[in-house]
């Protein structure tokens, strides 16, 4: 029985799946299911999107150039809530263990800044290293990217 039940549900996926629905756009035009809008692609509007704080960095890339092997170095991120309503930052990632970030953990309010401290240490790396350093907040987009690069001799 349950045989014959897994073979018809089968056969009406395999009937679902071959539709033709290139019939229903012109030649040359695109159906609208490939058009995304980003300010509603997860679920808000464009005035929820607005009322959002905003994560802006002063500079997202930073090279510290070329350091010995087994150097301790740090560069300090600085970023302003360019939007409505108070930025917490709730997270920073990094995919090693040689890149430690540090942040403001307190609310920074629309139009003022904080800092994303990030310490590499070199021990261990040679040639040229990059880290990328994954932050996370209330803000929209929620994620946001900044990088270190160094030579390590």
């Amino acid at each position: 029985m349950y045989r014959s039940l897994f073979a018809a549900v089968v056969l009406c996926l395999a009937f679902a799946a071959c539709k033709d629905d290139s019939k229903k756009i012109p030649p040359g035009q695109s159906s609208a299911s490939i058009i995304h809008n980003p300010n509603t692609a997860n679920g808000l509007d464009t005035r929820e999107v607005a009322s959002l704080p905003v994560l802006t960095f002063e500079d997202t890339a930073h090279d510290f150039g070329t350091i010995k092997e087994g150097e301790k170095v740090e560069h300090e991120f600085v970023f302003k809530n360019t939007g409505r309503s108070s930025l917490i930052l709730t997270g920073a990632e990094t995919s090693c263990g040689c890149t430690v970030p540090t942040f403001t953990h307190e609310p920074v309010a629309p139009g003022a800044t904080g800092t994303l401290k990030v310490l590499f240490s070199s021990e261990g790396k040679h040639g040229h290293v990059v880290k990328v350093v994954t932050v996370k907040s209330n803000a929209y987009p929620s994620t946001k990217y900044v990088t270190i690069a160094a030579e390590v001799q």
